[in-house]
């Protein structure tokens, strides 16, 4: 039927939007700080000498 048709319609549409939202966040998130990643490994290290 048509209602289940539009409603089935609406749920894809909503995931596609909700990955691609996700994905554009993560590529912007991990470009836009390459180096946050080097100063949490550097204080991984600073507290693990002593």
């Amino acid at each position: 039927s048509p209602e289940v048709l539009g409603f089935l319609t609406a749920i894809g549409l909503f995931i596609i939007l909700m990955t691609l939202l996700f994905w554009y966040v993560n590529n912007k998130l991990t470009l836009g700080n390459p180096g946050s990643l080097q100063c949490l490994d550097e204080l991984k290290k600073n507290t693990e000498l002593p």
